[in-house]
């Protein structure tokens, strides 16, 4: 009887719950890096198609992801890292 991943039912009855997570946790990691990589790929050809009939069309622009979100305040707080304790300061 095979398991999940191609696990036998001994490597499953023998490993720990700690390896257990940590083998679901990088195969839901993969899985939800190959649907970003898929909907990139979706928003790439849609401002493909459409920078003929625009102008200054970026792929940011046609679709926003929640991941962008993310990565530009990652990148704002690493612009601004200086400024942030004056700002709490302030905020005092």
């Amino acid at each position: 009887m095979a398991f999940t991943w191609g696990w036998t039912e001994k490597k499953f009855y023998k490993s720990t719950p700690k390896y257990f997570y940590q083998v679901w946790k990088g195969k839901r990691d993969e899985r939800e890096r190959q649907e970003k990589l898929e909907w990139e790929r979706l928003r790439m050809l849609g401002t493909w198609v459409l920078s003929p009939y625009s102008k200054g069309l970026t792929p940011k622009k046609l679709i926003q992801f929640p991941w962008d979100v993310v990565e530009d305040r990652i990148k704002w707080l690493e612009n601004n890292k200086d400024y942030i304790p004056l700002w709490d300061k302030l905020a005092r």
